[in-house]
């Protein structure tokens, strides 16, 4: 079905393979992160689900390493919630290692001084990028800023890009975590926030045949209620697909603004989907403001009195998310 639905509508990929889309908001983000890498600061790098940080991150890491004044290391950890000191210790001596192979010390002052030299010696700061840090567990975390210290005491400069959902940088200002989130850099990703319609063009023109243009397969009312709804490349790409799927199943073309409509439907926009994209499901907002899951559940619903529910209101202002844009 995929192929014939290509074919009706004149694609010659599929929408996920459009390629990179350069946002303007690329280069102040890039510029913020070379200016605080070179102190070896730690940095967390945040944004909401599907915003782009895991390509971003893959062209932020290209782009450092063909300029060559940082070098880049990175974890390819698939468990973050295993990934320990050591394991980003394998990744470092896995990327800046002149040998093919080299044995670390079992005793960790004996392996420490190895990772001091092996840092120190390269005369220009490194980086470590570790995505889809908001899994990782704070006793690391902990530990990478013990390591920050070393190396910065044997005279080099490591930096620590944490990259996550937004809700990393109230986790790194928990009281627990206060003495690393105060010396935290902080860097948003904002995406294709303010250009959408630049980017659902963009996307739907890179997949689509030369002589097909966007009207042909939506209509007007139809181009505007996607843009105007979706907001992250992740959003535009995957429901733009379900409405291409969807207009195919009835041989629809151009697609209206009803079958958009019907197929993104009602509770896209619902307070819990929008928590949700932040990084907050029912059962870490419950953690995370110390509410039960049924209390979230009534107030997601607007069950709970108006003070109550204000007062939750304000539990999430401080998590830096704003209630007029959920509510």
């Amino acid at each position: 079905m995929i192929i014939e639905m290509m074919q009706y509508y004149g694609l010659t990929k599929e929408l996920k393979n459009a390629g990179y889309f350069v946002d303007e908001s690329y280069g102040p983000m890039f510029e913020d992160l070379k200016k605080y890498m070179p102190s070896g600061d730690l940095i967390a790098l945040t944004g909401p689900i599907g915003v782009g940080k895991t390509s971003s991150l893959h062209r932020i890491m290209i782009d450092l390493e063909k300029e060559g004044n940082i070098l880049v290391v990175s974890s390819l950890s698939i468990d973050k919630n295993k990934v320990n000191l050591n394991t980003l210790i394998d990744a470092m001596v896995a990327d800046l290692a002149d040998e093919d192979t080299i044995t670390l010390h079992k005793r960790t002052e004996l392996r420490m001084r190895q990772i001091q030299k092996l840092i120190t010696r390269r005369n220009v700061p490194v980086a470590i990028f570790i995505d889809e840090e908001h899994d990782l567990p704070m006793q690391t975390l902990i530990e990478l800023k013990r390591l920050m210290e070393l190396i910065s005491k044997a005279g080099g400069r490591l930096a620590i890009v944490l990259v996550g959902h937004p809700r990393l940088k109230f986790e790194l200002h928990r009281a627990s975590m206060q003495e690393i989130g105060m010396r935290t850099q902080h860097v948003i990703m904002k995406g294709i926030d303010g250009c959408e319609e630049k980017f659902f063009d963009w996307m739907l023109s890179s997949c689509l045949e030369p002589n097909v243009k966007i009207s042909d397969i939506f209509t007007a009312g139809a181009r505007k209620a996607l843009i105007s709804k979706l907001k992250t490349p992740l959003e535009m790409e995957c429901y733009t697909w379900r409405v291409l799927s969807e207009g195919y199943l009835t041989a629809e073309k151009p697609i209206s603004e009803n079958t958009v409509c019907d197929v993104i439907g009602k509770n896209f926009d619902s307070l819990e989907s929008r928590l949700t994209r932040q990084g907050y499901p029912i059962g870490r907002l419950s953690e995370s403001i110390g509410v039960s899951v049924s209390e979230i559940k009534d107030y997601q619903k607007g069950r709970l009195p108006a003070g109550r529910a204000h007062e939750i209101d304000e539990e999430l202002t401080h998590l830096g998310i704003t209630i007029g844009a959920t509510r």
